[in-house]
């Protein structure tokens, strides 16, 4: 099992790399260097990809070695964990015969090996030539760790792409001491988080290669969990989502992955506010967490503004000329959040968070409360923070009929945590009763979401009507929209009266009798 940190570093930052302390203070012999040639396999239709899978053969020094890694876990906070068989080969071809063998007879890539329509189709996609130097360090506490530079290139016919990242491969020790490590090197080096690998970046060359993003798969906890349990199970739960969806958003090419991005994100942040009275955060992150989701909330809502509301109008109006500058700004604005997460702040964010959550840092300074939290039971606990979030969601939409915009925005916000928390914890439950409860409050949430895309949309079209290069025809059609929007606003603040029944009318599920013992 490969366990490494992917990180990603400007080729002009690169000399300083090589003479930094903190290298020749840990590493135990001196660097060597190889020339590595990869070529990677697949077919035409990318068989290997779409299960999960990547092969390759590299040639060092005139000898071939094929290797083949498949997904296995999840990445768990920026942490790639793949399994992987290498075997040598003969020629830069594969072996699948060998490889079976190595693979043993009763894993499932032995049979995706052994099909015949794989072996007949494999061909050489791209490849990798890279200088790799390498040095073995030993860390303070003790763990072994091979610290490896590459630089290079990857091609495809006349594309390519440069190489020049630095993976950090745990070979004995803590995996959160990787993260303390590079954050050590960045108190001089401006790093950044390699989320893409060399094989990703390589099929990425080939024509239409769009993989559109997903959402997370259910989060299953069982009823016998501790509260530190549920806890670190919910935000590396958080945390994956954000990672699987970073790639796209470093690049700025992807609507629905900045979107999924914040709501790992928002997740995340909830996960933080239930857990908070036993299990709270560093407020340091906190603080960074809340910066994070606000520049990214910035895009979002421009994108929202041009792909659903601004359409949704123009079935009643030629809202052309409008939609056309607003997703021009959507796109400038997207751009921008890759910029952000592609900072030097962002970066150490997301180390600090992820050595944090994986050395369970919480437990420093906690004294008696760490042997309560780690026998108490997650499922009254989550019986007591469901009907805490759900009464606070009850009494902040209270009066929505006569609201302002910031308390429905507050009742939004209480609603959202109500319904998370109901996510986080659905397992737990009968299916019946919180499949019914969630579907209740995500149809409220969406009730208060629409709210507060309208008023948003407002203030960013008076926001685009100040703008100096405001054509006339633009103006007028960002005025007609604007007073369609308000209407549209009144006529759903009519029916708060309703929407707040439905509220109090909400009725908390029961747990399955397992979790009650």
């Amino acid at each position: 099992m490969e366990i490494e940190l992917k990180l990603l570093i400007d080729p002009l930052d690169v000399a300083a790399l090589r003479d930094h302390p903190q290298l020749k203070l840990h590493a135990i012999e001196q660097p060597r260097i190889e020339e590595l040639v990869s070529t990677y396999f697949d077919t035409p239709a990318f068989t290997l990809r779409e299960n999960g899978a990547g092969l390759r053969v590299r040639e060092n020094k005139g000898a071939y070695i094929q290797t083949f890694k498949t997904a296995g876990k999840t990445a768990q906070a920026g942490l790639h964990q793949r399994p992987e068989w290498e075997t040598p080969v003969k020629e830069n071809v594969p072996d699948l015969a060998l490889l079976r063998r190595e693979i043993g007879p009763n894993e499932k890539w032995a049979d995706l090996l052994q099909a015949d329509s794989l072996a007949n189709r494999l061909q050489p996609l791209f490849t990798t030539r890279f200088r790799r130097t390498i040095w073995l360090l030993r860390l303070p506490a003790g763990d072994e760790v091979e610290f490896a530079l590459d630089e290079g290139v990857i091609e495809h016919e006349e594309k390519s792409a440069p190489i020049s990242e630095i993976e950090l491969e745990l070979k004995s020790g803590k995996p959160e001491h990787l993260f303390d490590f590079a954050l050590a090197l960045m108190e001089t080096i401006p790093l950044r988080i390699g989320q893409a690998s060399k094989a990703e970046r390589g099929y990425a060359l080939w024509p239409e290669q769009t993989v559109e993003p997903s959402p997370p798969a259910k989060l299953r906890l069982r009823s016998n969990l501790t509260i530190e349990q549920g806890f670190r199970r919910i935000a590396d739960h958080c945390l994956t989502q954000m990672h699987e969806h970073m790639g796209s958003v470093l690049r700025g090419d992807s609507v629905e992955s900045l979107h999924q991005m914040r709501v790992g994100l928002r997740r995340l942040r909830t996960c933080e506010k239930i857990f908070r009275e036993v299990i709270p955060f560093p407020e340091q992150i906190r603080n960074e967490l809340a910066w994070l989701a606000g520049e990214l909330g910035i895009a979002r809502n421009w994108d929202v503004l041009a792909g659903t509301t601004l359409p949704a109008i123009a079935t009643d109006a030629d809202l052309s000329i409008l939609i056309g500058k607003a997703s021009d700004i959507a796109q400038q604005k997207r751009l921008e959040a890759s910029e952000v997460m592609n900072s030097l702040r962002a970066a150490r964010l997301y180390l600090k968070l992820s050595a944090w959550l994986i050395g369970a840092r919480w437990r420093q300074g906690m004294h008696g409360q760490e042997k309560k939290m780690g026998t108490a039971s997650l499922s009254r606990f989550a019986q007591r923070a469901l009907a805490h979030d759900q009464r606070m969601f009850e009494k902040s939409a209270r009066h929505l009929k006569h609201a302002d915009a910031a308390r429905r925005h507050h009742a939004r916000v209480a609603g959202k945590r109500a319904r998370y928390g109901t996510e986080f914890f659905q397992s737990l439950y009968r299916k019946r009763n919180v499949q019914a409860y969630s579907k209740a409050l995500a149809g409220l949430q969406e009730e208060l979401g629409a709210l507060n895309d309208a008023v948003t949309a407002d203030i960013l079209l008076k926001e685009l009507s100040h703008r100096t290069d405001m054509l006339p025809e633009l103006a007028e059609q960002a005025g007609f929209a604007r007073g369609y929007i308000h209407a549209e606003l009144q006529n759903k603040l009519a029916n708060m009266a309703v929407l707040h029944k439905h509220i109090a009318g909400l009725k908390l599920p029961l747990l399955k009798k397992s979790a009650r013992r």
